[in-house]
């Protein structure tokens, strides 16, 4: 409806009432946020160009302040200044996931254990493979036989997981194999190293799976194989303390 005193409205009137609309509309519905920071933005673009309210000013100065304090507790190195770069593998150099919960599930099945849901499989997977199964199994961490019945699950899953590692169930992200193949090499000072929560067999097996070796054509001479970039490769079974 149009409002009560436009009883003639010309499009100048109408027009300004629908802009007033709409923006009511917007801040209704996603709140101030929605208006202000594209404001805000629009004033670092394009400085001289837009003049707002001083309550405007000031929440345009709160997010740059918010924006510069994140800057600042966010130490930025450069690849060229650094001295060692260090790898995750699953979920963040190979789209693996899938590969681990099938896995999980054809151990659980075959102990007669309950099959586990994906919401509970990723919520577990920031233990180790002995602790994370052992809990999958239902047994208390205080209990004596945890960590027998973790210990004993985990072997079973570790020969089935590592054993089907292939580009389909352990493949890297697009644009990670460009990566680490324009990283410098350890003879440039960067050293590059990777981890894993699961056993160090799995690790080599993703890395070598997913790096070839490099052959010696125009495009590639001089190249070592990317695999042989990581000089240090760990999982959970070779390190004192896997977790946290």
């Amino acid at each position: 409806k149009l409002p009560k005193k436009s009883k003639k409205p010309n499009i100048f009137t109408f027009l300004l009432f629908c802009y007033k609309k709409t923006i009511f509309t917007i801040i209704k519905m996603h709140g101030w946020i929605s208006i202000i920071l594209p404001l805000s933005l629009a004033t670092s673009l394009f400085p001289g160009s837009f003049s707002f309210s001083p309550l405007s000013s000031r929440y345009r100065r709160t997010f740059l302040r918010m924006e510069h304090s994140s800057v600042e507790k966010t130490p930025i190195v450069h690849p060229a200044e650094a001295e060692g770069v260090l790898f995750d593998i699953d979920g963040t150099l190979a789209d693996s996931w899938k590969l681990g919960f099938d896995a999980t599930q054809v151990v659980l099945k075959n102990n007669d254990v309950p099959l586990i849901t994906e919401e509970l499989y990723h919520e577990c997977t920031r233990y180790a493979t002995p602790d994370r199964l052992a809990r999958h199994a239902g047994i208390d961490p205080k209990d004596e036989q945890f960590w027998a019945v973790g210990n004993s699950l985990a072997e079973e899953f570790d020969d089935l997981y590592v054993g089907l590692v292939s580009l389909q169930t352990a493949g890297f992200y697009p644009g990670v194999l460009g990566l680490i193949t324009d990283m410098p090499n350890a003879e440039d000072g960067v050293k590059v190293a990777a981890l894993t929560n699961a056993c160090v067999a799995y690790a080599h097996a993703v890395l070598k799976i997913n790096c070839p070796v490099l052959g010696g054509d125009s495009n590639t001479k001089g190249q070592e194989g990317i695999y042989s970039k990581f000089l240090s490769i760990h999982g959970a079974d070779t390190v004192p303390k896997p977790k946290p």
